[in-house]
Parts: structure tokens; sequence; C-alpha cells
């Protein structure tokens, strides 16, 4: 969490990008260095800016920042919603929600609780994949979200056969590759 005093933003784009530092990974419990993140807004400039930076709101970047022709600022709120949705989350802000901590609280049935769950699961894609890092997953998620693996446009198919779904499944019953390693 991060708190900037006295910082006036005027509306308009706002990107915000976390580098370094280490988080302890959801599917295997290590401390594991945390990938580059960004997080993209239209803000209205009033009001507080909260933005959470995760690898869905990465994905997103990814995504935006890809469409030849356009610019960032007029695709970033489409493709956080489209990214919301392929994972489930189309009720969730992923750029605003504070998702919960599930390595410290029980997630409950409310945004923050199924945002949280979703971003366990992309760590258990990863784990049961086998890739060798979170920056791996991610990039193989936006992949999939941009259909240049061979799959659908705008959905997550999943890896190695392990879809959001049973990630979610494997997270809660410690099956698949869970032993703590993170290998």
């Amino acid at each position: 969490s991060v708190t900037l005093s006295n910082v006036v933003l005027t509306s308009g784009l706002v990107t915000a990008l976390c580098t370094g530092g280490t988080y302890v990974d959801e599917a295997t419990g290590v401390r594991t260095p945390a990938p580059n993140i960004r997080s993209t807004m239209i803000y209205s400039g009033a009001g507080d800016l909260t933005m959470v930076l995760t690898p869905l709101s990465e994905i997103a970047y990814q995504m935006a920042d890809t469409n030849a022709g356009t610019t960032l600022a007029s695709t970033i709120t489409v493709k956080n919603a489209e990214v919301a949705t392929a994972f489930g989350l189309a009720s969730v802000d992923i750029i605003r929600t504070i998702p919960t901590d599930i390595n410290n609280v029980p997630a409950a049935n409310d945004a923050a609780g199924m945002f949280g769950t979703v971003l366990a699961a992309i760590s258990q894609v990863g784990e049961n994949a086998g890739d060798a890092s979170p920056t791996a997953t991610i990039e193989a998620l936006v992949g999939d979200m941009l259909g240049t693996d061979s799959s659908a446009v705008g959905t997550i198919e999943g890896r190695n056969s392990v879809d959001i779904a049973t990630a979610i499944n494997n997270f809660e019953t410690g099956s698949g590759v869970n032993d703590g390693t993170g290998a």
C-alpha cells in the first residue's frame, strides 16, 4: 500500500508500475520475487485514486498496449473489463477492488474474496504448469487472451490442461504441485 500526500492529478490516463520486491506465492507459500506489474485506468480527476496492481491488471495493460493503431487511453477500460470477464470477475473492478489476501484471511463471497481467489488460481496455474516465474504465467495468459497461442481470443483455456476452475480446486484441496518448493 502506498499513500501519496499532496499529489494533484488531472483527469485522464494514469499508469502505475510496481518493480522489485517479493510476495508470498499463494500456491506454494514460498517468498517469490515479484514480477513487474502495471495497472492503468482513466481517472476522473476527482476524489481518491485507488489502483491495484495484479497479474490481471498487467494482462489488461499488455492487451491494450498491443492494439495496433489505437492508444492505450482509448482501449484500457475495455481491456480491463474483458480480462475481468474472462476470469469470471465480470462484476468486479480489477483496478480499484483490493483483493482478499487469502494467505492470511479466508476469502468471503464478495468482490474482494472472488478477486483474491482468482489471483490464487493464477498462482496455482503457474505452479501446476511448471512455469519458471510469475512473469512466464502472465505472458502465457496474455497469449490465451490475445489468441496468439492457438486458443480462442478473449478466453482463458488453461496451461498444460490446468484451467482456472481446476486451479481453484487444486488450490482449495492442496492437489496438483503444491509441495512448497516453488518447483
